[in-house]
């Protein structure tokens, strides 16, 4: 299953690596592979565990789906052609090891999908996790009821950043800024007074002083921000996904109005610890 995931989405394998079965699941070790150009990935150790998938393709309308996938010493690297460029970024990446784990559970009668853990751990204080619970609309499937009768009851999520984070949006976002002008630091500073807008602008009933404080600070310490961001959504009566496809709210979703009719009822709490000042 696990190499099927990794050839599916477009990887060229170059070690498939040794499966075997454990007392709780399988584990798949020492697997590698390539997008096709000079980025190259290495996987330590693969265990997972999945229960019910054959209650669930059955149509078994009581079936529980649990999955439990849990990656270890995983790192990517470029190789480029040049062998002496390429043992450099070998020699340097080779304790740049990332871990991951995924806990999840569907219950098909009760109509809840749980994330109960999704968590990437990088080199350093670098690592991004979550949790969420959504209730209802699964036997509507992906369609407009769907998101109507699904409700999201909770999200929880935490960003930290020293760094290591850095590279993987910083290239995109300045292709994007590049098109708002060719002085770097004048655009910089008109997004950020755009955004901090945007922020005291947001609904006080969904969005808090403190929440709003935050997101100030968070700003302020772009575009490169390096700390500890968190935030937790709570929908006591829980939020429908179909409210953000509302015709009305398409036009103009991050307004005010908009945000406080989408997200009524909803507390979002939001904290931002920065880890120091650079040059």
């Amino acid at each position: 299953m696990a190499l099927a995931l990794i050839e599916g989405a477009g990887m060229a394998l170059s070690e498939a690596g040794a499966l075997t079965e454990t007392d709780t699941g399988c584990r798949l070790t020492g697997v590698a592979f390539n997008d096709g150009t000079y980025l190259h990935f290495r996987v330590g150790r693969v265990d997972w565990a999945v229960d019910g998938l054959a209650a669930l393709r059955a149509g078994d309308g009581s079936a529980v789906l649990a999955a439990d996938i849990a990656v270890t010493d995983a790192r990517f690297f470029p190789q480029p052609p040049d062998d002496w460029f390429a043992w450099m970024m070998e020699v340097q990446n080779r304790r740049n090891l990332i871990g991951g784990r995924l806990r999840a559970r569907m219950d098909v009668a009760a109509e809840v999908i749980e994330i109960e853990e999704f968590s990437v751990d990088f080199p350093g204080r670098n690592g991004v996790s979550l949790a969420t619970r959504a209730e209802g609309g699964l036997g509507f499937g992906m369609t407009s009821g769907g998101f109507d009768a699904m409700r999201l009851r909770r999200f929880e999520l935490q960003v930290e950043n020293e760094g290591y984070l850095d590279g993987m949006y910083l290239g995109i976002l300045t292709e994007r800024l590049r098109r708002r002008g060719d002085d770097p630091k004048a655009v910089e500073a008109a997004l950020k007074a755009e955004i901090q807008g945007l922020v005291r602008a947001l609904p006080d009933a969904v969005f808090p002083g403190p929440t709003r404080d935050a997101l100030l600070r968070l700003v302020a310490d772009g575009p490169a921000p390096w700390g500890r961001l968190t935030l937790s959504l709570e929908a006591g009566e829980g939020l429908s996904l179909n409210r953000f496809l509302d015709a009305e709210l398409a036009a103009d979703p991050f307004s005010p109005q908009a945000l406080a009719a989408a997200m009524a009822g909803t507390t979002v709490t939001i904290g931002y610890e920065p880890w120091g000042a650079r040059e």
